[in-house]
């Protein structure tokens, strides 16, 4: 009677006098088949806990997700029913839905990390295109954008000029070359001049080329590339609030500002509206300062990451280079130079002759030093990258063009005992031998001959592919040595890259345009080949800039943007011209965050024109707000990405290259969203209609 109340191992096991052992009907269950079915049971309640563990640690390790998507639901349905359903504003609909929840996904998605942002950002649109929310035209048209062109273009010269060493000028006269324990003082001469370009040059390039200035200088200073990126990118947006040209979202906004004058100007209502061109520096040149010194001082937030494109070996190598009389180092103590201690490894001795000299910082370097270096294979990039320098090794004689491996050879190899030299005969060079940090002035008396336990950094000239039947094992370490400076290679791409922008600031052309005249110039004069135009464009980064366009688009036809602004200017409304203004930002601020801010200007300039222009002509023009009040607190919102680094194109840059998570980008760049928050409406009351 009580039968059915049985645990399920308990009606297993009253099986177990039932059975007769002698039987072979199929219907009985034999103790093997009980014992089976107990295993699976504790293996599946096995793996329900570690299912559960699992999600319950993500939770914890991803707990600003959890806390966003609170925020975004509690959010979206206090707007949905508070005001959009219960005033039955038209305009929202099944694709305001749809929107509204894939941006919410969307987000958590990319704060998680759990996948690429490209990837979830193109989903994204190709979800809302299915949907009908956009047509496929919408969702890709960031693809052809002029942002985007710039931005490929911005990446073939920055690396033409990164490649030909265009920039040593800067980093060796200007920046210090020797090792620095604090940041700021570096930081400060690079955010200056960054923030001070980009007032007058688009900040896609300046950013580009102050990365590249960056990788360069770090090879001498010892800090890590984490430590200063982000900083340069937010100068750029900082230093570009400071007048139109050097903001794209400025310029957009005041080119529609313009047609919309123009047309009422055809209809003959003249409104004598002008938007100068700095104007708008008197606003924010209030918020740039703190945030500038904000951004200076405040690296320690920032952690210690090696940058993203390490080399694949990690082990420590001894690599011997000999200095030539045409350095500049010849005849200097070697302690005032950054030969004494480089980035990675460290400089053990110096051979002169047939000695070794002890390491001192008074020790004056003479033509043909053999500095002996234990270090891993990074090295190579830091110290061959000064002229003069150059291996020990006397076959090589040039640097560009070659391949670099790291190889162990065959236990059985004839070459085994025999001198390194005899590698030759394989047309390989020999720039380093795996050692022993702890044991390298023993091991030093036997580095000169071939051993089965040790691993070789070799050199080849060309396009040669080093293969395994040679060695016994063949690693492409993806090191590219730096090539001969040379002086027309050295200002081919500055000028490829100081035209455009001169042209575009003067308003000749747009660096899209003459962008891609430089790109054609440096494969003609052999600054760059094809294959390095190709290998220089990061695809991930254009997928996010590419999508965030589609996905702006599907705001804008949704009516997400436009219902956002009604809502929050309806319930500020009560605090006057001041509550207008905030009721523009505030939807702005936060659409600035994940998207792209042109799109944004695009969403949002409808709404401050009918707030200024009223219902019809013969409406008073600006009695609830004022047209350049609104449009520069639209513009100062737009550009106010420092919170998502998915926003803009730079911040992305940054976010790759320094390896950031998302939660290292939020935390730094929070304390400069919330003093743009607070001034970026009331500054442009204070100076544009309270003075009225």
């Amino acid at each position: 009677m009580n039968e059915p109340f049985l645990s399920k191992e308990e009606r297993l096991t009253s099986f177990d006098g039932l059975i007769d052992m002698s039987q072979t009907n199929d219907n009985f269950i034999i103790e093997n088949d009980i014992e089976m079915f107990r295993k699976e049971e504790k293996a599946m309640q096995c793996n329900t806990m570690k299912a559960i563990r699992y999600f319950i640690n993500l939770l914890k390790a991803k707990w600003y997700c959890v806390v966003f998507v609170i925020v975004f639901i509690a959010f979206s349905m206090i707007v949905y029913f508070s005001d959009w359903k219960y005033e039955q504003i038209e305009g929202v609909n099944y694709k305001t839905v749809i929107c509204l929840i894939s941006l919410g996904v969307m987000m958590t998605l990319i704060l998680s990390e759990m996948y690429h942002p490209g990837v979830i950002m193109m989903s994204v649109v190709g979800f809302l295109i299915s949907c009908n929310v956009i047509t496929p035209s919408q969702g890709f048209q960031g693809f052809s954008d002029r942002t985007f062109i710039t931005l490929i273009v911005s990446y073939i010269l920055s690396s033409a000029i990164v490649k030909n060493r265009s920039l040593e000028f800067i980093t060796r006269n200007i920046l210090p070359e020797t090792y620095q324990t604090r940041v700021w003082p570096s930081l400060l001469l690079m955010v200056i001049t960054v923030a001070t370009l980009s007032i007058f040059i688009d900040n896609t390039p300046v950013v580009m080329i102050g990365i590249s200035i960056i990788f360069s200088w770090k090879k001498t200073s010892g800090i890590a590339v984490s430590k200063v990126v982000l900083p340069i990118s937010f100068a750029a947006i900082l230093g570009g609030m400071n007048s139109i040209i050097g903001n794209s979202s400025f310029h957009r906004a005041r080119k529609l500002l313009l047609e919309k004058v123009n047309e009422l100007d055809k209809r003959g209502i003249h409104l004598n509206i002008t938007m100068p061109i700095f104007e708008i520096s008197v606003i924010s040149i209030i918020i740039v300062i703190p945030a500038l010194i904000y951004i200076i001082f405040a690296s320690n937030l920032l952690p210690s990451k090696k940058d993203s494109l390490s080399h694949i070996t990690n082990k420590i190598y001894y690599f011997s280079f000999r200095v030539t009389s045409a350095s500049r180092f010849v005849g200097v103590p070697i302690g005032k130079t950054v030969l004494i201690k480089p980035p990675c490894g460290i400089l053990r001795t110096i051979r002169r002759g047939a000695t070794y000299e002890q390491v001192t910082e008074d020790l004056v370097i003479q033509a043909d030093d053999i500095l002996c270096y234990t270090a891993p294979s990074k090295i190579l990039d830091d110290v061959l990258t000064y002229n003069g320098i150059v291996p020990e090794d006397p076959t090589i004689t040039d640097l560009s063009n070659t391949k670099v491996y790291e190889v162990a050879l065959n236990p059985s190899d004839p070459l085994i005992g025999q001198k390194v030299d005899t590698l030759f005969e394989r047309n390989v060079s020999v720039l380093g031998v795996s050692i022993d940090e702890d044991k390298w002035e023993e091991e030093l008396k036997t580095i000169d001959i071939l051993s089965a336990t040790s691993t070789y950094i070799l050199l080849t000239k060309g396009e040669k592919e080093l293969r395994g039947d040679s060695f016994h094992i063949v690693t492409d370490i993806g090191i590219q040595l730096p090539a001969p400076t040379n002086l027309f290679k050295i200002i081919i791409p500055l000028l490829c890259l100081l035209i455009p922008c001169i042209l575009e600031a003067t308003k000749v052309t747009t660096l899209a345009i003459s962008g891609f005249v430089s790109v054609l110039i440096l494969i003609v004069t052999g600054c760059m080949t094809v294959k390095d135009v190709y290998n220089s464009i990061d695809v991930q980064v254009l997928c996010v800039v590419g999508a965030s366009y589609g996905i702006s688009a599907a705001i804008d036809k949704s009516g997400i943007g436009n219902l956002l602004a009604l809502s929050t200017t309806k319930w500020f409304y009560p605090c006057g011209k001041f509550g207008i203004l905030l009721g523009i930002f505030l939807p702005t601020l936060i659409l600035a965050q994940p998207l792209a801010n042109t799109m944004i200007v695009d969403i949002m300039f409808p709404v401050v024109w009918n707030l200024y222009y009223g219902i019809n002509d013969s409406s008073p023009h600006g009695a609830i707000i004022g047209i350049k009040s609104g449009m520069y607190t639209m513009m100062i919102a737009s550009s106010s990405c420092f919170l998502m680094a998915i926003g803009y194109p730079t911040h992305f840059i940054a976010y790759r290259h320094a390896n950031y998570t998302m939660k290292e980008f939020c935390v730094y760049g929070l304390p400069v969203f919330i003093w743009v928050t607070l001034c970026g409406a009331l500054l442009p009351y204070l100076f544009f209609e309270a003075r009225k």
